[in-house]
């Protein structure tokens, strides 16, 4: 698997190089790469998901990599010790909902187990996230991404104030239309016509799905997560949250 080294990435695209608990984070404005350079970071990026997950060939990641609906791309390598353990990308893209325009971010990323902790992709997502709200302080933004892991689905619960669906909160209908249309424009199936929340998906982590005990107050994230999925192997969640300044602000507080 080719690997994309730092000079040539500062040629193409690369933002920069960050350190954390001795993990090295490789910062890319993807949308700015080459031909070449886009080939090599889908290979890059292959190499760890195909450790972590199963459904997607190369090339079919490389397409949802780059999308050409999208209006820019970030992606973000995690190394340690020079190992890659695991990657990420934002997309964003302009969609006409009820005659306006909004911005629509769409994520993916994995990494390694042992370092999921660390919250790296969901802080690489909010400061991407927080840094495109306050450069667009007027426009109406959301992220809608599909969830194929009780993880992720917990880890955004935990980080953000506002979010659906959640156990704790019913969802306003104007909600659900918003993800109907936004299922169509980004070509996720719902399997059932009564709940858009619930699509089918092509991609898998290679971890089993198992359930977990609850907390002490009421249904947890995870079993919120595997009840809307059935824990079925070729379903996922969808998820949507406004960008809003206070959605943004308090998830670095959490």
């Amino acid at each position: 698997i080719p690997i994309i080294s730092g000079n040539h990435l500062q040629k193409t695209g690369c933002i920069g190089n960050r350190m954390r608990d001795d993990l090295e984070t490789t910062l890319i404005d993807a949308a700015a790469l080459t031909d070449s350079g886009k080939s090599k970071l889908a290979g890059e990026i292959y190499s760890i998901y195909s450790e972590l997950f199963r459904g997607w060939t190369e090339n079919r990641l490389a397409e949802a990599l780059f999308d050409e609906k999208d209006s820019g791309c970030k992606a973000a390598i995690f190394r340690k010790n020079g190992v890659i353990v695991g990657f990420a990308w934002i997309k964003s893209r302009e969609v006409v909902y009820a005659g306006k325009k909004i911005t629509v971010f769409n994520n993916v990323g994995g990494i390694r187990s042992e370092y999921r902790k660390n919250g790296l992709i969901t802080g690489f997502f909010r400061r991407t996230l927080m840094t495109y709200r306050f450069a667009h302080p007027f426009r109406t933004v959301y992220c809608f991404q599909r969830l194929i892991h009780r993880s992720s689905y917990r880890a955004w619960a935990n980080a953000l104030d506002e979010f659906y669906p959640c156990c704790l909160w019913p969802t306003p209908q104007g909600i659900a239309t918003l993800v109907c249309e936004l299922n169509c424009a980004f070509g996720y199936l719902p399997v059932s016509e009564d709940d858009p929340f619930v699509v089918a998906t092509d991609n898998h982590t290679k971890e089993e799905a198992a359930s977990k005990k609850g907390g002490e107050t009421g249904e947890s994230n995870e079993e919120f997560f595997l009840k809307k999925t059935g824990g079925g192997k070729n379903l996922a969640m969808v998820m949507l949250f406004p960008c809003t300044h206070k959605n943004i602000i308090l998830s670095f507080l959490k």
